[in-house]
């Protein structure tokens, strides 16, 4: 993935161009973000329940037909999979990195990235569910109190990371086919928030 500032500086402002940022501020709807990512969280686990996963071949097959249509093969291969709820969990994050304009120093960007805690997130599903609501919570606490809420941000979007690397899974790309998918939708994607 690009420069993770420049990330979120881009998913910030295609949800901005989108209406999730209208008449709001960072600090009026961080809130509901993290509200949000729990959200994407729950959904990553209801399609491991459904054992939903991603289609990858299949989809850059219907890519490369002369009908190819992303949305329908989007759709059709990859929407609402572990990997895509994944990607959406983690373009949440990003997009509240890219909402506070936080800039990260290099330094901080690897403390974040070899923390601790990313050892400690499990193979089970279920358990890593269950550890990722729990720093997700922790992030909250953070925002409230703390100068450091750029830094629990981080270090949730490296938690992210890892635990995809751990099922295998190519976040970056997922990430990127999601953007694709999300900048064909609708103000808001349809949705209230």
């Amino acid at each position: 993935m690009e420069n993770i500032i420049e990330k979120a500086k881009q998913i910030h402002e295609d949800n901005v161009k989108k209406g999730f940022w209208d008449n709001e501020t960072p600090e009026s709807r961080t809130t509901e973000c993290l509200a949000l990512i729990h959200s994407e969280v729950s959904e990553t686990l209801e399609s491991f329940r459904k054992n939903k996963w991603a289609d990858i071949e299949q989809f850059e097959d219907d890519q490369k037909s002369w009908i190819a249509d992303f949305r329908k093969d989007f759709k059709a291969n990859i929407k609402d999979t572990v990997e895509d709820e994944l990607a959406d969990t983690a373009i949440r994050i990003l997009d509240l990195i890219g909402a506070w304009k936080f800039n990260y120093t290099d330094d901080e960007i690897y403390d974040c990235s070899i923390s601790n805690d990313k050892s400690d997130i499990s193979d089970n599903v279920p358990e890593a569910i269950t550890f990722i609501h729990h720093k997700i919570t922790f992030t909250y606490r953070g925002f409230q109190i703390s100068d450091n809420f750029k830094l629990f941000l981080l270090e949730l979007y490296f938690l992210i990371e890892e635990w995809s690397k751990k099922l295998e899974i190519d976040l970056d790309k997922h990430i990127e086919l999601k953007l694709e998918y999300n900048r064909s939708r609708e103000y808001k994607h349809g949705k209230m928030l």
